[in-house]
Formats: structure tokens, sequence, C-alpha cells
């Protein structure tokens, strides 16, 4: 027993609370972890949805486990949690049924989603019946819930750094089994239950640590993977050589029979990246001026004079191909920047193989860091920033939508890779389709439009290569001259860059008509149409993207998302959206016309209940609106941070840590009397908006002063999240003192549902116009909430929180003091 200031606080559950929330975060990371590697990336945004979702609907189902085991409902769920995580982790064992060729890739999908989901329903029942028992000490319970995530997130990434994801899974289960020990500590029959699972939990995590066994997760069922199409191409006779699991993901290695001078490295499955065999090619010029040839970014490599090749910064170099591409040009120093350390360790690992191109070469140093961090970092200038366009198709991001890669691609990217070129040097783009070199283009010409260059000017700063299936964007910071471009016409049918469509300015149009069966004649242009007529200024980049099938447009650090070329909201952002309008219409008609509902006849009804208590009503809303809000800023920030701070696993860590551990603090703040008044709760919420706004403007503000990014982080996270965190445990808290504390269950549901609508609202929104604007909304619900919870405290004057009993008993004891009155 803890004694506090509000009476005794019991440890007991604040402990259970604190081992169930750190197993429950780390499990959500973990099943993320393992859903980028199985199918595409934007179904981990969509197993964080459903994680919160089963927190939702667990806390919602606890109202019929109280009927029918009202004694033993919370250590009943918590011993079941363990057993079904446990169960998760074994569910590739059956993978060849459950994701064969055979079944469709939205069936697995589904499968693999609702095996998730029963881990989260149990949590999110014996987290509700804590809270449901004891109400009024609330702050401290959601405060050892959040310390519990605190140290989840902390020690999330060391953890997948040391054993692989799907292992880890086991290593989650066995803290929800200590938690579900804890629980059961004053029932004897569920104690047993819970030692049981723990002691299977732990053998089952020592089996695999004894034998060096990894749980197995399939890679090649999905079509829409890359590594899925290279082990099923019957030709190619693909193995995989290697395999890493960490924090940033699953790293393989494969080799083909089919291509003997290179292996493939993938990161999630996706992402491949080319490790050549230099030795072997450097025995074999015939076959280094193949490999050259086929590679867009060897030729302004080439054709570039010897005092310009003094130095190159290689993004994203992956295997290495950009790197060995420099050096084969006579490049004197390559700065190799990548954002997977595990594919460093493989290139360096392998250097019989790779020739030591990440190791035994002095003029190429490697860097493991984000691109743009790196780049907002040094002061050095380069001939060459030479960049590969990264599609990972993984997650990495906080939400599981938005791609690391994006924000280097982005306006404000460009600006900055422009920057830290030396004089009349450049900036080269290898991409995947004409679609993505226009995309590039766009970023560009916008970018130089707020340098105050006019779009036909930025087009004589710019030329594009064909290479077969990699076209190449050549960007200057200075102007191209006529003598200049007509030396790159002709070096580029000398080199055959010239087998697709290109574009150099100063360069008149050619037009073939070429005959074509049933359809007349055709008309076949050398150069690129699109580019000619953004240089001759007839369209604009708003046209080009009217002008093709591709959705092309600019990307900006706000709304980082490159890679989206279509219109409208991709999947499953499209689903959520539609989600949102019916969530919102529910919940208006059931808050405003509870009468007419069916079940409003029986008095025993949540219905009938919302109809008689206008107060459980507003109660119901406020708890949706923190839910939401709070998931808005959450993610809204953590998306504009991470361009501050570098690698994505790091960011994860700090950024989680910060805002938990300020949650947590904050709730257990609030739990003194004197700040449970209604007008204390109003203030904090107040200030949320008005720091949502602040941040939403200036979102480096602290990033300016030259603190560490670190730091910074953290000073901006923790204050905030020491308000948001006093908020929910408020709501929590009316419930026990205005009679309404069997609806605790309700006020759970309705902020776990509102959870998953709000990060939902979030990518919406971030895709559509900006994450400005999602902290903007998320201002707004936080003012809703300030003038909300002055309302409920007028809905209920008798009913009053601790903190207002004791005001009142000061002031009645100064008027006392005054009329000569006394009271009892």
């Amino acid at each position: 027993i803890l004694r506090s200031n509000n009476g005794p606080v019991e440890l007991r559950p604040i402990s259970g609370l604190f081992l169930m929330s750190f197993s429950a975060l780390t499990f959500e990371i973990e099943v993320t972890r393992i859903a980028s590697v199985v199918f595409n990336y934007h179904y981990a945004f969509a197993v964080i949805s459903l994680a919160v979702f089963g927190l939702g609907i667990g806390a919602g189902m606890l109202r019929s486990r109280l009927r029918r085991s009202p004694h033993t409902a919370v250590s009943q769920a918590a011993v079941l949690v363990p057993v079904l995580m446990a169960a998760f982790a074994t569910w590739p064992v059956l993978a060849g049924a459950i994701s064969a060729p055979v079944i469709p890739v939205s069936l697995a999908v589904l499968l693999f989603l609702a095996s998730s989901l029963p881990p989260f329903v149990g949590i999110g029942i014996a987290t509700a019946g804590i809270f449901q028992a004891a109400p009024s000490r609330s702050s401290w319970l959601y405060g050892g819930d959040l310390l519990g995530a605190t140290a989840g997130a902390l020690l999330t990434t060391p953890l997948l750094n040391t054993v692989p994801a799907p292992n880890a899974i086991l290593v989650s289960a066995l803290v929800a089994a200590g938690a579900a020990v804890v629980l059961s500590l004053d029932k004897p029959d569920m104690r047993r239950k819970a030692v049981w699972s723990s002691a299977i939990a732990g053998i089952a995590v020592g089996v695999l640590v004894v034998a060096h066994a990894t749980l197995p997760v399939p890679v090649a069922n999905d079509p829409d993977k890359d590594i899925s199409n290279l082990l099923n191409e019957p030709g190619a006779k693909a193995q995989i050589v290697e395999t890493r699991w960490s924090a940033f993901g699953r790293t393989d290695l494969v080799k083909t029979a089919a291509l003997r001078d290179q292996m493939i490295i993938y990161t999630d499955g996706a992402a491949g990246s080319a490790m050549y065999d230099l030795p072997e090619l450097l025995a074999h010029p015939a076959d280094t001026l193949e490999l050259l040839g086929r590679f867009g970014a060897f030729f302004p490599l080439i054709v570039a004079p010897p005092d310009k090749k003094q130095s190159a910064l290689v993004i994203g170099p992956g295997g290495g191909r950009d790197v060995v591409v420099a050096l084969l040009s006579n490049v004197r120093q390559v700065t190799a920047v990548e954002v997977n350390p595990d594919v460093v360790k493989i290139v360096r690992e392998h250097k019989d193989f790779s020739g030591g191109i990440y190791s035994n070469h002095p003029n190429v140093k490697v860097v493991i860091d984000e691109g743009r961090n790196y780049i907002r970092s040094t002061r050095e200038r380069y001939n060459f920033i030479m960049l590969s366009i990264p599609i990972t198709k993984s997650s990495r991001s906080i939400e599981g939508f938005a791609l690391t890669e994006n924000y280097l691609f982005t306006v404000d990217a460009v600006g900055e890779y422009l920057a830290h070129l030396r004089p009349g040097d450049s900036l080269v783009v290898v991409a995947h389709s004409l679609a993505e070199v226009h995309r590039v283009a766009s970023l560009a010409i916008q970018s130089f439009a707020l340098r105050g260059i006019s779009q036909r000017k930025a087009m004589t700063r710019m030329y594009s290569v064909g290479s077969g299936m990699m076209p190449t964007l050549v960007i200057s910071n200075e102007p191209l001259s006529a003598e200049r471009a007509k030396t790159l016409h002709e070096s580029m049918h000398q080199y055959g860059f010239d087998s697709t469509e290109f574009y150099i300015p100063f360069v008149e149009q050619m037009t073939l008509k070429k005959p074509v069966i049933d359809h007349g004649a055709a008309a076949l242009t050398m150069l690129d149409p699109y580019f000619v007529q953004l240089a001759n200024g007839t369209i604009t980049v708003a046209g080009l993207g009217n002008s093709q099938s591709a959705h092309v447009s600019y990307a900006t650090d706000d709304s980082p998302f490159f890679y989206k070329f279509s219109s409208g909201l991709p999947a499953p952002l499209g689903f959520f959206a539609l989600l949102i309008v019916a969530a919102i219409i529910f919940v208006g008609a059931i808050l405003i016309f509870p009468g007419r509902f069916p079940g409003n006849r029986s008095k025993k009804s949540i219905t009938a209940e919302l109809h008689r208590s206008p107060q459980l009503r507003l109660l119901l809303l406020l708890s949706i609106l923190v839910g939401a809000a709070y998931m808005m800023v959450e993610v809204s920030l953590f998306q504009k941070m991470t361009l501050f701070i570098g690698r994505p696993e790091r960011t994860l860590t700090i950024l989680l840590v910060s805002l938990l551990l300020g949650t947590g603090l904050g709730s257990v703040w609030g739990a003194h009397p004197r700040r449970s008044s209604a007008a204390y709760a109003a203030a904090m919420s107040a200030f949320v908006a008005l720091l949502s706004v602040v941040f939403g403007l200036v979102p480096d503000l602290l990033f300016r002063i030259g603190l560490p990014p670190q730091a910074a982080a953290m000073l901006m996270l923790v204050p905030l999240g020491f308000l948001m965190g006093q908020l929910f445990p408020y709501l929590l808290k009316v419930c026990g003192t205005s009679g309404l504390s069997k609806y605790v269950y309700l006020v759970w549901t309705g902020n776990g549902v509102a959870s998953v609508l709000g990060s939902a609202a979030v990518m919406i929104l971030g895709v559509t116009a900006g994450f400005s604007y999602s902290l903007g909304l998320a201002a707004v619900l936080y003012i809703g909430m300030s003038v909300g919870i002055l309302a409920l405290n007028r809905l209920s004057p008798r009913n009053r929180t601790p903190g207002e009993l004791k005001t009142q008993s000061r002031a009645l004891a100064r008027v006392s003091r005054t009329d000569g009155l006394r009271h009892d």
C-alpha cells in the first residue's frame, strides 16, 4: 500500500498494469515488423490501428465479463493474454496454409490481422477492469499504465536488436505472464494458471535461445514483394544465403544462378539492392562496361571533367552499386550514407565478394544514418550527390504508412541537396520509371521557384537520360550552357544512354512517323514531350500531373508522400475515411437521440442510461475527443520530428519514451486533490491546444537553438505529454464521483476506438493537406475538451471531485471565520 494525499493506493494493480502495458507495446511493434516482412508496408498501419481498436473492444466486452465472473474477470483475461501471444508467435508454422499462393493475398492479410487481434482484446478487458474497480485512483493507475508503455518503448529497440521479432513475441508473452501472476495473487486458482503460463513461456524462450533458432516467417508468397518474385522465378534458381533481424526490420541476402556477378540485399522483402562481385568485374573489363552501361548514374560521372570528380555523396547505397559506379568513374572520395546497419554489416562480412568496398577502400567513408539528417548535420560540399530512389515498401515510420525515404524526396530536400553542391555540380537521381523522373523534376522546379528562379530557367538546370528501366535525372545548381548541352547530347548517343525518351535543354525536338498496323501512323519523339512542354512554358507542374495517368505533384516536408502516384486516398486510408464518417454519424445519433435506439426499451441498456443521463453522454463524448486528439498530436509530431532526429529505430525510441514518460508523470501529478477540479483540467486542455498550434507552425522551435536533436525532442514532448496525461484520468475520476463508476468501461471503449480513428485522420490529412493541419484539428478538439469539461461540471453541481470538495471546505472555513457561524 502506498500512502498519498488522496488516501492509500494499492501497488499490485499498478504493477500489474505496468507489466501488461509493457508487453502490449512491445507486442504491437513486433507484429508491425512481421507484417512489414510478410505483406506490403501499408498493412503495418492497419496492425497498429487494429491494436488500439482491440484494446477498445476489450474494454467494451468487460460488461458481459463482469456479469459472468465479476471477481475473476481481470485475472482470467490476464492469464489468457500470454497464451494468445504465444499462439500468434507460432502462426508462421502454418504459413504454407495461411499465405500459400492458392489463397488470395487479401484473405491472407485478413487471417494475419485476425490472429493478432485477440491478445489486444484480452489486454483491453484486463486494463478496463482494473480501472473499473477503482476509478477514484485512475491517475495512479493510468500513470502505471503509461510508465509501463514507456519502459516497453525504451527496451523494444535493444530487444529487437538482440532477438528476432518472431522470438521477441515470446518474450512479450513472458512479461504478460508476469502481469497475470501479479494480478492473480489474491485468487489461488487463477494464480496457479498464471504460474503455468509463465513457466511455459519461459521454457519456450529458453529453448529458442539454446537452439539459436528463429520462428519462421514467410517472405515468398506475396507477389507485391520483390523478393517473392525472385524466389519464385523458375530460371533464377534463387536462394536466401543469410537472414538478419533487427529493430530496423528483416534483411535478406539472396544469390541466383542467373546473376553470378552479384547478390541482392532485401529489406523486409523489398528494396532490392545489388552487391557486386567487384574482383570479378575488375578482372573482366567487358563485364564492367556492360554493367555501367545499364546504370544511368554512370553517364553524368563519366562525362564530368577530372576536376569535377573530387567527391561524391551517395545516399542510400544499399549493397554498394552507386559506390562501385563512382569508384569505376574515378571519383576520388565517396561518402556513403546508409540507414540500415544490417546492410552495411552484410557487405562488410562478404568483403571477399564485394571487394571490401565498405571496409578496404580508404577513399570510401560509410556512415550509418538517415540521408536528410546527415545532410543537415554536415558542412561538406560535394561534386555529386547521388540517390537511387529507394522504394522500400516497408514500414519505417511510427504509424506504419509513410516511408523513411519520403523525406529524401521533397521540395525542401532538393533545396538542401543543391545547397551542399559545389558551384556548377549536380544532384543525380536514378528512378524506376518516367513518372518518378517527372515527379523529382516537379520538386526541383518548385525548389527553384522558392529561390526566385522561373520554371523555364529551372529547366535549363536539369537533363534526363534513358537507360532501359532506370532513367536518370541530373539537376545542377547552375544553368547549363548551350555548348555544354550539345556535348552532353553527343555523349549520350555515344555511350548508348538514349534507349528511352530523354531531355537536354537547348536540343530541338525531333518527331518520326512510324507505321502501326491497324492504327495508321504513330509519332515517335526523341525528347520527353512533358519536359519539352515544361521548358517551353506550355504546361506547369500541375498540368504535368493532369496530363498523365500517374498523379505527379510535389511533396513537401509537411506532406512527404513522394510515392503517392495515384489521385485520391491510398488503401487502407480510403476505408478509414469512410469509417470516420460512419463513426461521426453513429456517435452523433446515439448522443443526440439515444431514446430512439431499439435497446432503449430495456432500463438496463446503455442507450437507456444515456437517455436518462446527459452527464454520461457528455462523458462519452469527451472520452472520444481526448482519444482522437491525443493520437492526432502524437502521430503528427512523430512524423514531423522524425526529420530532425535521424535513424528510424532511434527516433521511435526517443519519441515514444518522451511522450509516454510525460503522459505518465502528468497522470500521477494529477492524482493530487488540488488538481482534480474542472477548472484545472480545462486549463490543461487549453494549454495542450496552444502547444499543438505552436509546434504545428514551428516544429523545429527548439531544434533551431543548437540543442542536440534528442534533447530538443524531449524538451518538446515531455511537457506536452505531461499536460495531456492529466485529462483522461480526470474523466475516469468524474465517473467515480458522479455515481457512474459502472460505466468506466464505456469511457475506455470510446477512448480506444477514437484513438484508431484519430491516427487514421492524421494520415488522411497528412496525405491530402499536411501534418500541420492535423495538429490544428487536434487543437480544435482540445478546445472543445475545455468547454466540455466545464459543461460537465455544471451538469452535476452536487457531485464534486475531491479537489473541489477541499476547495469548498476551505471557502466555508473562511466564511465561518468572518460571520461567526460554525460548520461541521
